[in-house]
């Protein structure tokens, strides 16, 4: 399965298991068997449908390619019959035959180590993109922390001062209430003894 190049270079966008599985040329079933496999990650919306991002594709397509040379070096061993070619002497076509289905070996398995190769780096890339999305996520969660430490500190700083506010309310009402008490008390008096009072206050003076 070859992935077009505009494929290999566009976002990994989230494909339904039907969409991947005809990108991918098989069948939805053999998807959702390689996801409950836990070959293919996945992630869900928030309709709760299942969904697989379309990097998945070139994942897919690496452990075909391993596959496919796994099966040729099994399926093809190195053939260590000789043959002897009219045109050589016997001992360098033995040589020969040998050099060269050493060589053809030896490129497989160096087609395999490098497919290997890929996937680990690819792995590797991914595993360091999700660590720095954590690393990120975590210096967030610091940041909100701190800030609402903050204000939960200015709250109380306010809140303190609001219970002064009404402790000093408190105190100017009973003074108030007290004077109002004692205004109402000289108001109830007769006036000729407001006046006689007034009178004794200026003699003792």
């Amino acid at each position: 399965m070859a992935l077009p190049e505009e494929q290999k270079g566009r976002s990994s966008r989230p494909l339904s298991i039907r969409a991947f599985a005809d990108l991918a040329e098989t069948s939805p079933r053999r998807i959702r068997r390689l996801i409950r496999q836990g070959r293919l990650r996945t992630t869900t919306n928030s309709a709760g449908e299942t969904r697989i991002p379309e990097s998945e594709l070139s994942r897919l397509e690496d452990e075909k390619q391993n596959r496919l040379l796994k099966q040729s070096m099994e399926l093809a061993p190195i053939d260590t019959s000789l043959e002897i070619s009219p045109d050589f002497d016997s001992e360098a076509g033995e040589g020969a035959i040998v050099s060269l289905q050493r060589h053809e070996a030896a490129m497989v398995r160096l087609g395999y180590i490098e497919s290997e190769l890929a996937a680990s780096r690819r792995m590797l890339q991914e595993a360091a993109h999700r660590q720095e999305d954590l690393e990120t996520r975590a210096e967030e969660a610091e940041q909100d922390a701190v800030a609402a430490t903050v204000r939960a500190v200015e709250a109380e700083t306010a809140l303190e001062e609001m219970r002064s506010q009404v402790i000093d309310s408190t105190f100017r009402a009973m003074e108030l209430e007290k004077q109002v008490e004692e205004l109402q008390v000289e108001a109830q008096k007769p006036w000729w003894r407001k006046i006689f009072n007034g009178s004794s206050k200026t003699e003792e003076a």
